[in-house]
């Protein structure tokens, strides 16, 4: 096995540490390379060195050369550990793309890694456990925290309808004072009144309100009870759909960087392939077609960072795209490195692509002159 020399290495981790697929590829091709053949120091290898700068796109190509993420380092470590404990010193947003983009292809590549120790004891589950334990509180706290501020809201709401419908100023003070205007005659009049009636009626019935009093009393505290229950029920739904719309713009927020993720990637691999030392044969996988599945997610990739279709940004991107995904531009430039089993594969996407932008390009409003 030949030791491959060390500038190729340092070439080659820098491809990695950028996450450039195309371009590690191609010098690997050119070079000659056997990437399994490749050590880096303290026993890890490439994989090792992938998982650690959560380089995704890279993580998929080593994968499919044929890199063991069953070999472990001189600490024990798996790629799998490596990539947990990665995602778990990110904060939550960055975890959950850590988690998608690195954790999640390494365990439907080896799912029987879940159960390794490294030298410390320490199993994939458990740190797979420590990291989704961890989202969930977080997830939590977010709720409870919203939940408080809002109860907070509407306290300070009720609050300022009980000024509206009390008087803002109207304290216990004012109270005292309105009372205290009576002469003292007056109110003693009035305590050795009072006094006289209760004694009355504790004597001929034994307690010591009227039961219409009584009944009123009662009548007040359960309506006082169904008032509070009726706040506490309204309170409630209120804090839901509050924390439900948060959850749609949470959801909606990933949606969105999920799609930036893979621009930024679709348009880093397209200048890979056509960098001037890359003269590679481009099968249809080779391709860095701009999104997955339907030609809509293609489009919803390509201007996902234009909110405004009309503005002078989005069609001048729009007509670069259009050049680009033109089948005969496209002949022009990678006709000669397209393999002859998929040239009728490629072309036919292309010309679905270019059909597509075109669409797009009539709906627009026609700018005036």
């Amino acid at each position: 096995m030949d030791m491959v020399d060390k500038n190729k290495v340092k070439k080659l981790k820098k491809y990695i540490k950028d996450d450039r697929p195309c371009k590690l590829k191609s010098y690997v091709k050119k070079y000659r390379i056997y990437l399994k053949d490749v050590e880096l120091t303290k026993g890890r290898s490439l994989l090792h060195y992938c998982c650690q700068h959560g380089s995704g796109g890279v993580l998929r190509y080593l994968l499919t050369e044929g890199v063991s993420a069953v070999e472990p380092d001189n600490g024990g470590d798996l790629p799998l550990h490596v990539s947990l404990k990665q995602a778990l010193d990110l904060d939550s947003q960055q975890s959950r793309e850590a988690y998608t983009e690195m954790v999640l292809p390494l365990l439907e590549t080896v799912p029987e890694t879940l159960e390794v120790r490294n030298h410390s004891g320490m199993t994939c589950r458990q740190l797979l456990d420590q990291l989704v334990n961890r989202n969930r509180q977080e997830e939590e706290a977010h709720a409870r925290t919203a939940s408080e501020e809002w109860e907070k809201k509407l306290g300070e709401e009720l609050n300022w309808e009980e000024e509206e419908f009390t008087g803002r100023y109207h304290t216990e003070y004012d109270y005292y004072e309105e009372q205290t205007r009576d002469s003292y005659d007056q109110w003693a009049d009035q305590i050795h009144s009072n006094y006289r009636w209760k004694h009355r009626q504790k004597t001929s019935t034994g307690r010591d309100a009227p039961p219409s009093h009584t009944k009123a009393r009662h009548k007040q505290k359960a309506a006082e009870s169904k008032k509070t229950r009726v706040l506490d029920e309204e309170k409630l739904r209120q804090i839901r759909e509050e924390l439900k719309r948060k959850y749609e713009a949470n959801q909606k927020s990933d949606v969105e960087n999920r799609k930036k993720r893979r621009k930024n990637l679709y348009e880093k691999n397209f200048e890979g392939i056509l960098s001037k030392d890359n003269e590679d044969q481009l099968s249809f996988k080779d391709i860095p077609w701009p999104g997955r599945g339907s030609l809509h997610d293609f489009t919803e990739v390509l201007f996902c960072d234009f909110p405004d279709k009309s503005s002078s940004k989005f069609r001048k991107y729009l007509r670069d795209q259009q050049i680009r995904w033109h089948p005969d531009k496209f002949t022009q430039k990678f006709g000669k490195r397209l393999l002859d089993s998929d040239r009728d594969r490629i072309m036919e996407k292309v010309k679905e692509i270019s059909q597509a932008l075109n669409k797009v390009a009539e709906t627009l409003p026609k700018q005036v002159t």
